[in-house]
């Protein structure tokens, strides 16, 4: 009765049980299974409602005492129970007649009842239960096998876009080291001309000066000329020729040093506007190469992996 709640005979009911004049019966049983002790409580109290109490204990060596079992029903600690024992109440009875010679016990059963009842016997069940739960630790191996796919994928994805992402930093850096190449160069290239620049007003005023002194001697010359016609004398003719040579001379180198300087000027005057177009490249450079910056080091210190397409963090 305390294992399973039912009388040896099974007929009686748990009132008939309880000794005339009493008005409830309880039983302890403590036994041991599989290395561990526990403890069974069964209570019956007399009444049209009787009142049944059941509980199953466990004992903790840890804390030497009694660690609750019981489940929040009587029908449910009971299920309990014959998980533990691995034989319910029928199947105990069964079993015990064959042993004792009563198998007519067991014959007169129905042949379905006849087979659950051998199948408990020989614990055929058990090995139902063990084939659920391989079943069951199977699919949760597959589902966690599933998962480590789903993992080593996602893996091997940030694997491979950060390798993107270094290939990317890799080249970004090459390409901001020509780039600040080419802006040294070009800010050397600006140095020389700013100081051709710098050359030009002062080349411009000495054309000017070069174009005035020219006037001047071409009107001295001109002035040399007539009065050259107006000498009879071959002495005056002979200094004024000497004279007119001289301007003459004076004169060609003039025109040959305007003629050196105004290329001097078209030099300069390219220059300046190679200046300019220099200052243009220069700012693109600097304004590519501050992206540049940026985007190194946000790949070097990126801790998640970055796409190489569009730069956001993965």
């Amino acid at each position: 009765w305390a294992l399973w709640g039912k009388a040896r005979d099974g007929k009686r009911s748990d009132d008939e049980l309880i000794h005339h004049g009493e008005t409830e019966m309880r039983v302890s049983l403590i036994f041991k299974l599989t290395g561990n002790k526990y403890q069974i409580v069964r209570q019956r109290k007399v009444g049209k409602r009787g009142q049944l109490v059941l509980a199953l204990h466990v004992y903790d060596n840890a804390t030497e005492s009694w660690r609750d079992l019981s489940e929040a029903g009587s029908r449910q600690t009971q299920l309990k129970i014959d998980e533990l024992l691995c034989i319910d109440y029928d199947t105990f009875m069964n079993s015990a007649f064959i042993a004792q010679g009563r198998a007519d016990q067991f014959t007169i059963k129905s042949p379905s009842n006849r087979k659950a009842v051998l199948a408990s016997i020989l614990g055929l069940d058990q090995w139902d239960i063990f084939q659920d739960r391989a079943r069951n630790h199977s699919a949760d191996l597959n589902e966690d096998l599933r998962i480590l796919d789903r993992n080593i994928e996602s893996i091997d994805r940030d694997l491979s876009s950060r390798s993107d992402a270094e290939s990317e930093l890799s080249e970004a850096k090459a390409r901001l080291a020509e780039i600040e190449k080419k802006t040294r160069v070009a800010e050397k290239d600006m140095a020389d001309v700013e100081q051709a620049r710098q050359g030009l007003a002062h080349t411009r005023r000495g054309i000017d000066d070069l174009t005035a002194r020219i006037k001047q001697d071409e009107s001295e010359l001109s002035s040399v000329e007539s009065e050259l016609g107006s000498y009879s004398s071959e002495a005056d003719k002979t200094l004024l020729e000497s004279e007119l040579a001289n301007v003459k001379s004076r004169l060609s180198s003039l025109k040959t040093l305007e003629i050196e300087s105004k290329d001097v000027l078209r030099q300069r005057t390219k220059a300046s506007e190679t200046s300019a177009r220099l200052k243009g490249e220069n700012e693109i450079l600097k304004s590519e190469g501050n992206k540049l910056n940026d985007r190194i080091e946000m790949l070097d210190t990126a801790t998640e992996p970055i796409c190489p397409t569009c730069g956001q963090v993965l």
